[in-house]
């Protein structure tokens, strides 16, 4: 007799695990998200941003032209990302029109820019990967040579203005991956310092295809299952010393 219920309860506890690993529910999230702009002034005065933002509750967001005192002017900014949890993908994406930062006494700009775009993309499998790119219509700058097609984490000392790091690429702690198409970091004579960052995308590890996390009525099945293995043990434990749960009545 002690067998059998040894036995069922072995049966029992792989089922209930079973149901924990691959009861149907909702994927974690790996925090897909993009923004458009982000200012960062030394003391927090003058911030902007992030704006505009996207993620999975909103998946799509816009946001016209910006001017930003004394910084320049950011062209219209779109943002979006994607998740499918059946295929194991995601995407995130952002870019804007145009850029014009510094302005030079005699007109025009220290350095401007076309369309830039940042994206990011995961897929999930027996293989995952997580990539990122940068994308720039056109960039130049008054005394610096820009490369148009940037290799992941190109910088650039522009003269007047600071600091350039195009294609930024930055690999976070939990495995997803941050694209910054354009992360400018001020010159402390311009504005007090600070960064300028345009065009961002974070995605990744993609959610696991046919391994969602056990939450809602999934989880309550699997946790039931495992109260039932340990009313079970007690009860197996309790005959063995004579205070077990009562049996069935006998006649």
């Amino acid at each position: 007799m002690l067998n059998s219920i040894r036995r069922g309860l072995a049966v029992t506890a792989v089922a209930g695990l079973g149901v924990l690993a691959a009861a149907p529910g909702a994927y974690a999230s790996t925090g897909v998200n993009s923004f458009g702009l982000k200012l960062t002034l030394l003391g927090g005065v003058g911030s902007l941003g992030p704006e505009p933002q996207s993620n999975l509750a909103t998946p799509t967001n816009s946001l016209a032209a910006v001017t930003i005192p004394i910084i320049g002017t950011v062209g219209a900014l779109t943002t979006a990302v994607t998740q499918d949890t059946t295929a194991g993908t995601e995407s995130a994406n952002a870019s804007t029109a145009t850029l014009a930062i510094g302005t030079l006494p005699v007109g025009g700009s220290i350095l401007s820019a076309g369309a830039i775009t940042a994206t990011c993309s995961a897929t999930d499998g027996s293989s995952p990967t997580v990539t990122g790119t940068s994308t720039f219509a056109s960039i130049s700058a008054v005394g610096a040579t820009i490369p148009v097609n940037p290799g992941p984490n190109t910088s650039v000392t522009i003269p007047l203005l600071g600091t350039l790091v195009l294609n930024q690429q930055i690999t976070n702690p939990d495995g997803s991956l941050t694209v910054n198409a354009f992360h400018l970091t001020l010159l402390p004579a311009l504005a007090g310092g600070g960064d300028l960052i345009v065009g961002s995308a974070t995605c990744g590890p993609a959610p696991a295809a046919g391994s969602p996390l056990a939450e809602g009525a999934g989880l309550y099945i699997g946790l039931g299952l495992l109260a039932v293995i340990g009313i079970g043990v007690v009860y197996v434990r309790g005959r063995r010393r004579g205070t077990g749960l009562p049996g069935p009545a006998t006649s």
